[in-house]
C-alpha cells in the first residue's frame, strides 16, 4: 500500500516537472528563432601556416545559424600580434553588413610577416560584433618555415648621406642537416640600383654575418628591402624578404645613428614589461604601507 502511494506521488512529481519545463522550452525556442546567431565557424591560412618573411592571407568564415532572422551590422576586427602586420594600405577590420539566415560569408585579410618570428604559434585576438551581440576569442595560428635558414638579425640605418653609405647588416644561420647552395643577399628599392652579394654554398649549422654598403647620389627618402635567395632541394630558386626599412638621405655626410633592426629577440616582451611594471608598483605599495605603519606606531607611542 505504502509502495503504491510512493509510486503515485513520484509519477505526479515527474508530470508536474514536465509541465513546468514545457513552457520554458517553448520560450527558449521562440527566443532562438527570433534572433540571429552569428559565429566564426572556421579559418584558413593561404600557406596552411605562417612562414616567417612571407606574405599570407588569413580567411574567416562567418555563419548566421538563425533559420529566419538576418544578422545585421556584422563586423570583424583582428588585433594583430607582434610579428605580423596588414599589407600596406589595408587594415585588419572589415564591415560585413548583413548576413541572411543560414548563410555564410568569407572575410579575408592580407598580412606581411617578419622573418624574425621565432615561435611555433602566434595568437590573433578576434572580435566579432553584430547590432545585438559581441563575441571575442583567441585564434592560435601555426608558424613554420620552408626556408633552410634562421635569421639572427637584419639592421637597416634610418639615416645616410650622399657622402655616407648606409651599411646594411645581416646575420643568419643554416638549419637542418643539408647544405644550402646559391645563397645571395640583395638590397632592392625604388630609386636605387639593386645590390647583390653572392655567398654561394653554406654548410649545415654554419652562420654568416654580412655588411652591404648602399650608396645614394641624391637626397630624399628611400624604402629598401633586404632579400635572401637560395636554391631549394628541388632545384628551384626561392626568394624571401628579410626586412624593410626607410632610409632618409641628406646631402653630404652624416653621423651613423638610429637603425631599423629585426632580431630573434627584438624587444622586451609585453609580459616582461608587465612584470616589471607590476614589480615597481608592488614595491611602491609595500613602501607606502610601511611608512603609514611607522607613522601610526609613532602616533600611538606619543599618545601613551
Amino acid at each position: 500500500m505504502i509502495k503504491n502511494i510512493y509510486k503515485a506521488l513520484s509519477l505526479v512529481l515527474v508530470l508536474m516537472l514536465a509541465f513546468l519545463c514545457i513552457p520554458n522550452m517553448a520560450m527558449a525556442e521562440e527566443v532562438s528563432a527570433n534572433r540571429s546567431d552569428v559565429l566564426v565557424t572556421s579559418y584558413s591560412l593561404s600557406n596552411d601556416k605562417i612562414i616567417p618573411g612571407k606574405r599570407f592571407t588569413l580567411t574567416f568564415t562567418i555563419r548566421n545559424y538563425s533559420v529566419n532572422v538576418p544578422a545585421e551590422g556584422v563586423k570583424i576586427l583582428v588585433v594583430n600580434p607582434d610579428g605580423v602586420a596588414p599589407v600596406y594600405g589595408t587594415i585588419s577590420e572589415a564591415y560585413v553588413g548583413n548576413i541572411a539566415p543560414n548563410q555564410s560569408v568569407d572575410v579575408a585579410f592580407n598580412y606581411d610577416s617578419w622573418s624574425s618570428i621565432n615561435t611555433d604559434t602566434i595568437n590573433f585576438q578576434v572580435m566579432l560584433t553584430t547590432s545585438t551581440a559581441q563575441d571575442q576569442f583567441i585564434l592560435t595560428a601555426p608558424v613554420g618555415t620552408d626556408a633552410p635558414f634562421s635569421v639572427n638579425t637584419v639592421t637597416i640605418p634610418e639615416e645616410a648621406g650622399t657622402d655616407t653609405p648606409a651599411n646594411i647588416q645581416t646575420s643568419f644561420s643554416i638549419v637542418g642537416s643539408d647544405s644550402v647552395s646559391n645563397i645571395e643577399i640583395s638590397v632592392e628599392g625604388e630609386g636605387i640600383e639593386t645590390i647583390s652579394n653572392n655567398i654561394g654554398l653554406l654548410a649545415a649549422g654554419k652562420s654568416k654575418n654580412l655588411t652591404i654598403p648602399v650608396e645614394f647620389t641624391k637626397a630624399g627618402s628611400y624604402e629598401v628591402t633586404v632579400y635572401i635567395s637560395y636554391t631549394d632541394t628541388e632545384g628551384a630558386t626561392q626568394k624571401v624578404a628579410l626586412q624593410t626599412g626607410t632610409i632618409k638621405v641628406t646631402q653630404g655626410a652624416v653621423t651613423p645613428g638610429k637603425t631599423h633592426t629585426s632580431t630573434m629577440n627584438e624587444t622586451e616582451s609585453d609580459s616582461e614589461k608587465g612584470v616589471s611594471r607590476m614589480l615597481v608598483v608592488g614595491l611602491s605599495g609595500i613602501a607606502i604601507v610601511l611608512v603609514i605603519g611607522v607613522i601610526v606606531l609613532l602616533f600611538y607611542k606619543k599618545k601613551k
